[in-house]
Parts: C-alpha cells; sequence; structure tokens
C-alpha cells in the first residue's frame, strides 16, 4: 500500500477512478437504505428498510482521490446511481461538493460554537463538482 502515490499514466488513472467509483457506490449502499417487496397474503408490499437519503440536497466528497482525483464527478455518479440491487434509497440529485483543502473537519469543531462563521469558512473553501 502507497498511501501517498498519485497514478501519473492513463490507464492507471482511469482504473483508480474506477475503483473510487465503486467504492462510492458501495459506500452509499452501507448507509443509505433499499426498497424491497415481499409477499402477503394480499399480495405484494414494497418494504423500506434502512434510512431514506434519496431527497439529500447535498453531498461533500472529501479525502482521497475524492478530493484530489481528476474527476469528482465521475466518482460521485456511484453515490447518486448506486450499484444496489434492491432499488437504493440514496441521494439522487444532490449538489455536489469537494473540500480538496481539507478543511471541513475544522468547519465542524468550528460549528459547535460558532456556526454562522463555520458555514462562512465552509461555503468560501468547498468548490462546486459540475456533473
Amino acid at each position: 500500500m502507497q498511501p501517498g502515490y498519485v497514478p501519473q499514466d492513463a490507464v492507471k488513472k482511469a482504473v483508480d477512478l474506477s475503483l473510487a467509483r465503486g467504492a462510492a457506490g458501495l459506500a452509499i449502499e452501507r448507509h443509505a437504505g433499499a426498497v424491497s417487496e415481499v409477499m402477503t397474503a394480499t399480495g405484494p408490499v414494497q418494504i423500506q428498510e434502512g434510512k431514506d437519503l434519496s431527497s439529500v440536497s447535498t453531498v461533500i466528497c472529501v479525502g482521497g482521490v475524492l478530493a484530489r482525483g481528476q474527476d469528482p464527478a465521475f466518482v460521485l455518479a456511484g453515490v447518486l446511481t448506486g450499484i444496489s440491487a434492491p432499488p437504493s434509497l440514496g441521494p439522487t440529485a444532490s449538489r455536489l461538493f469537494v473540500d480538496r483543502s481539507c478543511i471541513l473537519f475544522g468547519v465542524g469543531l468550528l460549528a459547535q460554537r460558532f456556526p454562522r462563521e463555520a458555514f462562512q469558512i465552509a461555503t468560501n473553501y468547498l468548490l462546486p463538482i459540475e456533473s
């Protein structure tokens, strides 16, 4: 494992991005619920298990290939579309941001005592990702 390694050629960059997109899809499957169909005496019924994150309006990516990679929009497509069956209740149309400055941890600490100032710092440093 080489945590400081950044791929240099096109093939390794593509592999890195593909792995990150798959990991993002798996992460949302772990955190978001899903809908499945169950047969009952009166017929099929849809049941929700886990949290419904489909109305989440903002996704912020932090660290690693998300913050340092060349194409965070491609990686985060794994979050918005998911790769699950049954259908995921993950975010579907969220605004996407990247924390390239690794400032979010500090903003979280600051927000406990100074929420307005923390919000202002976050809006200055979190960069929108165009999908």
